[in-house]
């Protein structure tokens, strides 16, 4: 997945920084992960730009889809809940 958000775009604040990554990001792994992160925090602008900036600026981390019925829990141990998706959760770290 591409993270990479092109100079002219950083700029952008609030939803249209948020509009940019979910709709016109080169990258549809990306765009893909944002649509489930605005999902989770309940269409929250502020949290979604938020967590899209952290992404970007720790790289070593990313956003975690957890599916209790199929996944160890071990995967989530010390990550931060990020909000609920269908039939799981989503998670930074």
């Amino acid at each position: 997945m591409d993270i990479a958000i092109a100079e002219e775009k950083k700029s952008l604040k609030g939803k249209d920084f948020v509009a940019y990554c979910l709709f016109d990001h080169p990258d549809k792994e990306f765009r893909k992960n944002v649509h489930a992160l605005y999902y989770a925090v309940v269409y929250d602008i502020d949290k979604t730009e938020k967590y899209i900036r952290r992404i970007i600026g720790e790289p070593d981390k990313s956003l975690i889809w957890y599916y209790p019925a199929h996944d160890n829990a071990d995967m989530i141990k010390g990550k931060e809940f990020v909000g609920t998706v269908l039939d799981g959760g989503l998670y930074f770290g």
